[in-house]
């Protein structure tokens, strides 16, 4: 019996819900999304054991971390999916007591522009607004 416990509690600690924030009856509430046989999300969920499909609101995951629940909303549907297998990673690194930095203020990493043939002269380019007053938008000519 006890396994059986310490089995649905190591689930638990790693479990990412998909939520949506949906309009139901004029009041705003947070719904289980239903993902599609494939895996993607179509808008589709469950609002009191009846799927219904609601294009309007936005998606959250949800979470258990130190026995509080936590949720983050996602702009965009595309992210969720991915959203949600970081969190887990996440979830599953704490649970194996690895420390992890801190995924909120995650930037993806800048690519450095090198010169050509291994030069040292500054890759920096000189630029100069043109196209003021010629009822064109404005644009940048670079001077290399």
């Amino acid at each position: 019996m006890a396994e059986a416990v310490e089995r649905s509690t190591r689930k638990s600690k790693t479990r990412v819900n998909i939520l949506k924030k949906v309009k139901v009856g004029g009041a705003w509430k947070l719904c289980a999304a239903v993902p599609e046989a494939n895996g993607k999300l179509k808008d589709r969920i469950r609002v009191g054991g009846r799927v219904e499909l609601h294009s309007e609101g936005k998606y959250y995951i949800e979470w258990r971390e130190n026995g509080q629940r936590r949720r983050e909303a996602i702009a965009e549907r595309s992210d969720v999916r991915e959203r949600v297998r970081l969190k887990a990673l996440e979830l599953e690194a704490l649970r194996a007591g690895i420390e992890i930095g801190s995924s909120r203020n995650h930037r993806a990493p800048v690519p450095v522009i090198m010169p050509r043939g291994g030069s040292r002269r500054s890759t920096r380019r000189r630029c100069a607004p043109i196209g003021f007053g010629s009822g064109n938008p404005p644009s940048l000519r670079c001077l290399s």
